[in-house]
């Protein structure tokens, strides 16, 4: 669970992803949270935020959510070569390392 920057930077160094790669699953998991039914709605939701990202500073680059992927952070369910928000999962693994659990709680 990430109480402060030294948490962050140390999920940064055990995932060995960068802050942009970071933030993906960060607000994926954010706007799942907000929206556990889907499909996912637009304007002010957390994944808002990754479309204007991606239209207005840069496009997420494929690869770079294809490591996510192949380190075990997000799970893909886009088809072909676009890859939409939509369709990627945070795993338990990045939501269990940024994100305080329920075994974090029993701990308090």
């Amino acid at each position: 669970m990430i109480k402060d920057l030294d948490d962050m930077f140390a999920v940064l160094e055990k995932f060995d992803i960068t802050m942009e790669q970071f933030m993906l699953p960060y607000i994926l998991f954010l706007d799942q949270r907000e929206h556990p039914e889907g499909p996912l709605p637009r304007g002010n939701s957390a994944v808002a935020f990754i479309y204007r990202y991606s239209e207005n500073v840069r496009a997420w680059p494929r690869a770079s959510i294809q490591e996510l992927v192949d380190k075990g952070l997000l799970e893909n369910y886009n088809d072909g070569e676009t890859v939409y928000p939509d369709n990627l999962d945070v795993t338990d693994k990045f939501a269990e390392a940024v994100f305080a659990t329920t075994s974090d709680f029993e701990r308090f």
